[in-house]
C-alpha cells in the first residue's frame, strides 16, 4: 500500500490526475479510499488548479480587486 506522502508525490507529479482527466492507477485510487486526508488534499489541489486557470474564480460572489489577485499572484512566487 501507498504511502501519504508517496501518493502526494505522485498526485503532484500528474495533472491529470489533479484535473481527473485520466483513471487513477489502482494504488492511488486505493489510498484515496481509506485515507480521507489524502482525499482532502487531492481535492484542495484540484479546486487550486481549477482557481489558477480562472474556472473557479466566476462562481466567487464577491469580485477580487486587480491589487489583491496581484498580491496572491506575488505571494505563491515568493519562496518559503
Amino acid at each position: 500500500m501507498l504511502s501519504c506522502r508517496e501518493f502526494v508525490e505522485r498526485t503532484s507529479a500528474d495533472p491529470n490526475l489533479i484535473d481527473g482527466q485520466s483513471s487513477q492507477p489502482g494504488g492511488l485510487w486505493f489510498h484515496a479510499l481509506i485515507c480521507r486526508h489524502c482525499r482532502r488534499y487531492r481535492r484542495q489541489l484540484r479546486l487550486l488548479v481549477q482557481a489558477l486557470r480562472g474556472q473557479r474564480l466566476k462562481e466567487l460572489e464577491v469580485p477580487l480587486e486587480p491589487e489583491a489577485v496581484q498580491a496572491i499572484v506575488e505571494r505563491l512566487q515568493d519562496p518559503v
